[in-house]
């Protein structure tokens, strides 16, 4: 069980939408001038925009965020970009779901376990270890 309040833990933000092909270029143009602005402000730890390898969505698009907190993301949503461009690409976009979580746990990778899994996944693919391991 998480035992930090909600405003001291970090925020995970994915936001799925889907846009029509017509209106991608506006919408990637508009996503990139608010990435750009975005991780500028304090508190932004991570915003990333992708896009589904899924054949029947081609439309679909991904924003994943990282918010060290509560507090600075809602801050995030007065941020000049923010009012400014999320309407326009609200406009030209269908939001399929947006999901607000907080991180609980983080297991992190020890380097060993990084080098192993590097060279397990080497070996499964070519049955031989790589020249470094």
């Amino acid at each position: 069980m998480c035992k930090t309040s909600p405003d001291s833990r970090h925020v995970h933000v994915i936001v799925t939408k889907d846009v029509a092909v017509e209106h991608q270029a506006a919408w990637l143009s508009m996503a990139q001038e608010m990435a750009l602005a975005t991780w500028k402000e304090d508190g932004c730890l991570q915003y990333e925009f992708g896009r589904s390898s899924s054949k029947d969505k081609p439309n679909r698009f991904v924003i994943v965020e990282e918010w060290s907190s509560m507090k600075k993301l809602e801050a995030h949503f007065s941020a000049p970009h923010f009012t400014k461009l999320i309407p326009q690409m609200d406009s030209i976009s269908t939001t399929v779901e947006l999901d607000v979580a907080f991180k609980c746990l983080t297991v992190a990778r020890s380097e060993e376990s990084l080098t192993k899994s590097a060279a397990s996944m080497f070996l499964s693919n070519s049955q031989q270890a790589p020249p470094h391991v």
